[in-house]
């Protein structure tokens, strides 16, 4: 604090902050809102590829239980990361809520039954997104790589889709996603609340670095279980 004597009354001039003391909670960026909306949505992402990669395996033969090849697991698990990041990305960002509107004062991480209803809604979400859109459009291009499909078939199938096919496609593809999307909810929901908690530290460093590498974390490692999981287990979960 500095001083400066004018007269026989003395002047007090503050100085500034340190960068090092900046709070997220009154800038005019809302970056803790952002970054709880872009880490929910990797790992919404990768919940929800391992929820269409179990699913998939779950539907082979018990005695002939194998993954998928790597081409088709990519292309499957990047429709599932899509669907389950357009999910939770915006659902994320808007239940954080804004600055001086749902919260006065610094926001607090929701708490476990919020997040496990939270979850359940995403379970059931989930099933209905994939099979109304991501399902049905990977597997015709699937098709359509692999040269089981022409390309007026391609076009005759999207336009059979984007005409009012998606609604049906909801119930009857989606049906089959439910249990595996019910086993991803739950996932969804424990490990929100973690980064929920991480994001909303009252340290800056740890909501700064501590939500990402959470997220970063979580969706390794659900992903390597989808990827190198043992295939009984897997399969009994979808």
């Amino acid at each position: 604090m500095l001083e400066y004597k004018a007269g026989h009354l003395p002047l007090v001039l503050e100085q500034p902050r340190s960068p090092k003391y900046f709070d997220e909670e009154n800038a005019r960026t809302d970056w803790r809102r952002i970054r709880f909306g872009a880490t929910l949505a990797i790992y919404g992402g990768a919940v929800g590829a391992f929820a269409v990669l179990v699913n998939l395996l779950s539907r082979a033969p018990a005695y002939d239980l194998q993954r998928l090849e790597f081409g088709p697991s990519i292309v499957f698990g990047l429709s599932g990361f899509l669907a389950g990041s357009l999910l939770a990305g915006p659902t994320a960002y808007w239940s954080y809520g804004g600055l001086g509107f749902f919260y006065p004062k610094l926001r607090q991480a929701r708490g476990l039954l919020a997040w496990v209803f939270l979850g359940f809604a995403y379970g059931v979400v989930l099933p209905l997104l994939m099979g109304a859109l991501f399902l049905p459009v990977t597997l015709v291009f699937v098709d359509f790589v692999q040269g089981l499909v022409s390309v007026p078939d391609l076009l005759y199938r999207m336009l059979a889709l984007a005409s009012g096919a998606w609604p049906t496609l909801a119930v009857t593809v989606g049906f089959k996603l439910f249990f595996s999307g019910f086993i991803a909810g739950g996932l969804f929901a424990l490990g929100s609340w973690a980064i929920d908690y991480f994001n909303t530290s009252a340290d800056p460093a740890t909501a700064k670095y501590g939500a990402w590498a959470m997220a970063l974390a979580l969706s390794v490692l659900i992903i390597a279980v989808a990827a190198f999981g043992p295939l009984e287990t897997l399969s009994k979960l979808g």
